[in-house]
């Protein structure tokens, strides 16, 4: 069992009650789960950092294209973005990601107003972003960085 397991069950408590439940059946009991944690572990450990390359209105829509692609590192899902600024007035968004591809669509959103060249943060992009990196169009891998000591290193 993968470590993303722990996103699928939201209620941790009614998923190891299961677990337990499922002990004592005769046939699972002799099952032997294997756990392998990485998702778990470090999934919020990272961010992606991307940029709005482009803001258009669409049949009334509020379109935002950013300089990133989910299909391309993170084609399992995403989460909401992170608001620096609760109190500021909100927007509703489609955000789009940088490949022709129609699928590359990161959601919908309500974030703080949107320009070109501002910043989207996004949670979640701490583990497998890169080992699952697809090199569509050629795109060279995301730059990571590490904080160490209140120092920012490129990796």
């Amino acid at each position: 069992m993968g470590g993303d397991l722990l996103t699928l069950y939201k209620n941790r408590s009614k998923f190891l009650k299961i677990l337990i439940n499922l002990n004592s059946d005769p046939v699972f009991k002799k099952i032997k789960l294997i756990f392998e944690p990485g998702d778990a572990l470090l999934k919020y450990c990272g961010f992606l950092l991307t940029s709005v390359v482009n803001k258009k209105i669409v049949n009334n829509k509020n379109i935002l294209f950013v300089d990133s692609s989910i299909w391309v590192s993170s084609p399992w899902g995403i989460e909401k973005p992170i608001i620096l600024n609760p109190k500021i007035k909100k927007e509703k968004y489609e955000v789009m990601g940088n490949t022709m591809y129609y699928g590359d669509c990161f959601g919908n959103f309500s974030l703080e107003t949107k320009n070109k060249g501002d910043i989207i943060i996004f949670p979640g992009f701490g583990s497998y972003t890169i080992s699952n990196f697809r090199n569509f169009h050629l795109y060279k891998k995301y730059k990571e960085y590490l904080i160490i000591d209140k120092k920012i290193l490129q990796i």
